[in-house]
């Protein structure tokens, strides 16, 4: 078995002395580093494919909330997709002008913004959505059932513990 803790290829010899100086086990870098580039990489296959449908990764991201969850207030989206109420309000003034989604104000209280994917938006993300599911289920084709069930428990563990340690930093 390899031991991960010496496995400093790749890496600028800058990035070897920051590593080392911390009190970290090198895999947990490695495991870090590759969700990152994972994470690029499908932003940036799917940016390419989005410009087809003139959208943008978080307009994807809100879209798709929308689609799957129902309307929304802006607060819960804001909160839902981890994003500023102002950047919000950029999206979501962006999406209004294509007519993919509408603000209205709620019932129960008039301040308050409800957030709807018009039907425009629904077919939109009819079309997106299946290009995105084909594109990753491609990125995943080399990887077993076995493998694939593995990571998603190992993967649910990693968000377990990044939420449980953000709820007690706000507590």
């Amino acid at each position: 078995m390899q031991d991960y803790d010496d496995d400093f290829n790749g890496l600028e010899d800058i990035e070897k002395g920051f590593i080392s100086s911390l009190d970290v086990p090198y895999i947990d870098i490695k495991i870090m580093k590759t969700i990152h580039e994972i994470r690029k990489e499908t932003e940036s296959s799917c940016a390419d494919e989005l410009k087809e449908y003139n959208l943008s990764m978080p307009q994807l991201d809100i879209l798709a909330t929308l689609l799957i969850h129902g309307q929304r207030t802006s607060t819960e989206l804001s909160k839902r997709l981890k994003v500023t109420k102002a950047n919000l309000t950029g999206m979501l003034s962006r999406l209004e002008e294509k007519k993919l989604v509408i603000r209205e104000s709620s019932n129960d209280d008039g301040r308050v913004k409800i957030i709807k994917l018009t039907s425009k938006g629904r077919k939109k993300m009819k079309n997106v959505i299946p290009k995105y599911i084909v594109l990753m289920s491609e990125a995943l084709s080399e990887v077993s059932v076995k493998e694939k069930k593995s990571l998603v428990s190992n993967l649910n563990l990693i968000l377990q513990s990044l939420k449980e340690k953000i709820s007690h930093k706000e507590e």
